[in-house]
């Protein structure tokens, strides 16, 4: 007995989320973030990336070079928290 997927895309659905998120990412009413491994990806213009390193949990586990690949990539209208005071950054 197989089994399909739920998904058509199973397999390629980081790809297929990131197409999305990109022919998407003009639209003023979304917001789109999408997190994932730093893998080199060249960002549309607008389009911005914060680096995320986990400090505690699986993700802190010895020998886990990934837990400092982590990206959220932000969609041009996003808010940028980084400029924030809450995050760390100026007013």
């Amino acid at each position: 007995m197989s089994v399909k997927p739920l998904c058509p895309y199973f397999g390629d659905t980081a790809r297929h989320v990131w197409a999305w998120a990109v022919e998407h990412g003009d639209n003023p009413l979304l917001r789109i973030v999408v997190a994932g491994y730093d893998d080199g990806r060249e960002l549309p213009d607008g389009w911005f990336a914060i680096e995320r390193t986990e400090h505690g949990g699986y993700g802190n586990a010895s020998g886990n070079a990934n837990r400092h690949r982590e990206r959220l990539w932000c969609s041009p209208h996003c808010i940028d928290v980084r400029a924030m005071p809450l995050f760390g950054g100026a007013a």
